[in-house]
């Protein structure tokens, strides 16, 4: 539920922080003390598009908090688990800041998200009724859910989805399989060439590498001869210079020197292995000289085979293991484009079963829907009596759009078929007597659309899983003693959620478990907009107001305190 919301410079609101309670929230108040302000905060928080006129005049944002208790709601946790987004304690906080320059910044828990991902989640969350466009029961997709819920469709509803996506993926399947001889045959020849083109170049894994240093040898080879031939006349080339003789002197002279001073023994033994070391040294750079290779025809033979791999990894993979997978990927094409007759014989003896199947289940669908919607429209048509729509009709309406080359077919019809089955379902309305039904979203007055939707409320409130309702403005239109039908539908509907109300009427307002009084103050050159929690001595003045007017009588304070006591007999 909505616990806390924080609102600061939007519109006429400087600074105002409210507390709702769970259970039923009314907010009454004069016209343009701010009621409406605080509905469009919410709508604001929950994603709704804003602009800089929100922003309080004389500063550079505007910022809108709410704060939602969420234990319980798995729903809502694993839809933040899905965004990756951070949950702490029971607690979830949205936010939205509008910016001077046009900007908007959406965080919840703090993270930064994406407006979508805001609109998502509020969605799951609050669900606003009235003068605005957040009505979720509006939308044809949330209409047939309700339905399913109402009538207990959801498993009969899920098998029709699971076999609808085993009739979309052998449909995909066939068509893969299915195609044309004349695009099978280029199909084939293309593929034959580039396993013909793999198998002849007769690849080895990790050759370019090897290669690669085989082409830089020969491309340097005179460069590595005279490095080579030069160190090597170092080491022994005349006689008076090379490192080879004159170290051997060293040698001697150093063991003559043990002869006499055993104390550089360690020194001479060194150098007598170095000087085994220089032999060695010698030889292999000998035996380097006599393999040095001058071969421009091998340097050239290296470089096309070096071209080849290159325009092969161009063209297959990057890698020589690349093209091995590529080439085992097209074999196997090639062995099912050759050896596909049987599989799609296979596949559509599968799809005509599943077929069979899901043309059962969606008229079993199709047929429990029509049955759950006549009941669903009489218990409406009661609920809308009671709240002073005694002459209104509804009527829930369900349909199919035809699709010729659908193989799904109803009544001998080819009709269109998504995961929740064929019907398009709406919901109609007629609120007055000589009116065609019409769907309900084409209905303009606020208050009716409200009390239809409290009357649809009243009877899904178990099917319905988002637990904060707002209804702005719900009374337009209606008098004392229906004000009473949906005072009470309201705070029986607040048994399973939290309802939050904006009324004008006391004896809507007479049923509220918190009573939040909205007013606006002139301070100094600056209009401020204030919201008071009433006490039950303060719940009788702003009852007696919303009777008589701008002033309270003894008449009126004592219909106010009666208002009040056969609300609290009556709640629930």
């Amino acid at each position: 539920m909505l616990s806390q919301l924080h609102i600061k410079d939007f519109v006429l609101i400087d600074e105002l922080e409210i507390e709702f309670s769970s259970g039923l929230n009314i907010l009454t108040g004069e016209t343009g003390a701010g009621k409406t302000i605080i509905i469009d905060a919410i709508n604001a928080v929950l994603g709704e598009r804003v602009t800089t006129d929100y922003i309080r005049s004389g500063s550079e944002r505007s910022v809108i908090s709410a704060l939602f208790e969420i234990k319980g709601n798995a729903v809502v946790k694993e839809m933040l688990a899905n965004y990756g987004l951070p949950l702490s304690d029971e607690n979830l906080l949205l936010q939205r800041e509008i910016l001077a320059s046009g900007k908007h910044l959406c965080r919840i828990n703090d993270k930064i998200v994406t407006l979508s991902t805001l609109i998502e989640v509020g969605k799951a969350l609050v669900d606003i009724h009235g003068q605005h466009e957040h009505q979720s029961l509006l939308n044809q997709t949330t209409q047939l859910n309700l339905l399913d819920k109402y009538g207990t469709l959801q498993n009969l509803q899920l098998e029709v989805s699971q076999i609808y996506q085993q009739f979309s993926g052998l449909n995909q399947k066939l068509s893969q399989l299915s195609i044309n001889e004349q695009e099978k045959a280029r199909q084939l020849d293309l593929l034959k060439f580039e396993l013909e083109e793999i198998n002849q170049a007769n690849l080895k894994s990790g050759e370019d590498e090897e290669l690669d240093q085989e082409a830089k040898l020969l491309r340097n080879a005179e460069k590595l001869h005279l490095l080579a031939q030069e160190a090597y006349q170092l080491l022994y080339g005349m006689e008076e210079q090379a490192i080879n003789t004159n170290f051997y002197q060293v040698v001697k002279k150093l063991s003559s020197i043990v002869e006499i001073d055993p104390s550089l023994k360690e020194s001479a033994q060194i150098a007598e292995n170095l000087s085994y070391q220089l032999e060695i040294l010698t030889k292999e750079l000998n035996n380097y000289l006599q393999g040095i290779e001058f071969n421009p025809a091998k340097l050239e033979e290296v470089e096309a085979r070096l071209d080849l791999l290159h325009k092969l990894k161009r063209k297959y993979g990057g890698t020589i293991l690349a093209i091995f997978e590529y080439r085992d990927k097209i074999t196997a094409q090639i062995n099912s484009i050759v050896h596909n007759e049987e599989e799609i014989e296979e596949v559509k003896n599968q799809l005509a079963q599943v077929t069979s199947d899901l043309e059962s289940k969606v008229v079993e669908l199709s047929q429990k829907r029509k049955e759950s919607a006549a009941k669903l429209a009489d218990e409406i048509i009661i609920q809308l009596s009671d709240l002073g729509m005694n002459k209104a009709r509804f009527g829930v309406e369900i349909t199919f759009r035809e699709e010729p080359e659908s193989a799904i077919k109803i009544d001998g019809k080819a009709v269109k078929i998504n995961s929740t089955g064929v019907d398009v379902v709406e919901f109609l309305i007629s609120p007055n007597v000589g009116e065609l039904l019409k769907p309900l979203s084409n209905i303009a007055s606020g208050g009716e659309i409200s009390r239809v939707m409290l009357a649809i409320k009243t009877i899904l409130a178990q099917a319905d899983e988002i637990p904060t309702l707002i209804f702005d403005e719900i009374d337009t239109g209606i008098g004392g003693k229906i004000g009473q039908n949906v005072g009470m539908k309201l705070s029986r509907t607040s048994l399973t959620r939290q309802v939050i109300c904006i009324t004008h009427l006391p004896q809507i307002a007479a049923y509220a478990q918190t009573h939040l009084h909205v007013e606006k103050k002139i301070i100094g050159d600056k209009t401020h907009t204030r919201v008071t929690k009433l006490d039950r001595a303060s719940r009788i003045k702003e009852l007696a107001l919303l009777l008589d007017g701008h002033e309270v009588s003894t008449t009126s304070l004592k219909h106010a305190e009666e208002l009040l006591g056969k609300a609290k007999g009556r709640q629930f």
